[in-house]
């Protein structure tokens, strides 16, 4: 696992060097303990950032939560941290130094975290407990550097607070209404043209780049912006852009309809039919709106 003080140079900027710094070794004297109390090695201090290492994904997950709650709640530390795992075997060194594709693919999960995220690698996600794993969600499908073959990567959920202002647009739906129907094909209008898309086993993926097979053509929406995929029988749009989706369902029903529903970085179970802007709030006179239709 690695932990890198995230506003370092600003820091430097706004207090002074001394000052600064005897806040950033105070930041990583703090993490430093949390790891030692949940069963973890610091390996070295390498700059503003520390290597560590864990017997299980558990435990690594306990301290990586644990960490950042406690800069969180306390404001005299005035730092976020960026914190990236991995899970497997390793080599180590003479010096009890490991090395190699485990701890760089961990490496490679703090470079993509931003200050107050905890990513972690399929690897490591798949060794949760079910109790952990519940507390952590997809967060994007990449090819990393060095890598033949795109990663799942996931999200730990450890501001409780956060997550529930995630999810509550969820809790007063009937979950029977999901559970109804299999929902493998979803029908697109963008610009002129209309589509049926069948998402089983394959995902239409949303964005400018060249790639894409539904390509939006503006500069807030990113090369690959989303994708729309059939997922245990339901279709889910799942964002991972730099702006954010933005959707409205249409009028209805059902408790799922006429929603506005602002998405970056998450998944959402798509239900009946709306309309879905990228990369900016919907407005009628945007010709990039995107309308869909699940059933």
């Amino acid at each position: 696992m690695f932990a890198d003080v995230a506003g370092s140079v600003a820091l430097h900027e706004t207090l002074g060097d001394i000052a600064a710094h005897d806040k950033i070794v105070a930041c990583l004297e703090a993490m430093s303990a949390i790891v030692l109390q949940h069963q973890g090695r610091v390996i070295e201090t390498i700059g503003d950032e520390i290597m560590c290492a864990f017997p299980h994904s558990d435990v690594a997950f306990q301290a990586a939560c644990e960490i950042q709650e406690t800069l969180h709640s306390n404001s005299s530390y005035e730092l976020g941290v960026r914190i990236g795992f991995n899970h497997g075997k390793t080599n180590i060194d003479k010096a009890q130094h490991p090395f190699g594709n485990t701890v760089n693919f961990a490496a490679r999960m703090v470079e993509i975290a931003k200050s107050g995220q905890i990513i972690l690698s399929d690897h490591a996600y798949q060794q949760l407990s079910p109790a952990y794993k519940s507390r952590a969600r997809h967060y994007n499908h990449l090819l990393l550097k060095g890598k033949k073959e795109p990663s799942d990567i996931y999200e730990a959920l450890w501001d409780f607070s956060d997550r529930t202002n995630r999810t509550i647009r969820y809790a007063h739906m009937n979950q029977s209404e999901y559970n109804r129907h299999t929902v493998t094909q979803v029908k697109i209008n963008y610009l002129t043209s209309e589509k049926v898309y069948t998402l089983n086993p394959h995902q239409l993926e949303i964005g400018r780049g060249s790639q894409c097979e539904l390509q939006i053509f503006t500069g807030v929406v990113s090369r690959i912006h989303a994708v729309i995929k059939s997922v245990q029988g339901k279709i889910v749009f799942a964002d991972q852009s730099t702006n954010g989706s933005f959707i409205h369902t249409s009028p209805g029903s059902h408790h799922s309809e006429d929603l506005d529903v602002y998405l970056h970085h998450e998944e959402w179970i798509m239900w009946g039919s709306g309309k879905i802007s990228l990369g900016e709030p919907i407005k009628e006179h945007n010709k990039h709106l995107i309308e869909f239709q699940c059933n």
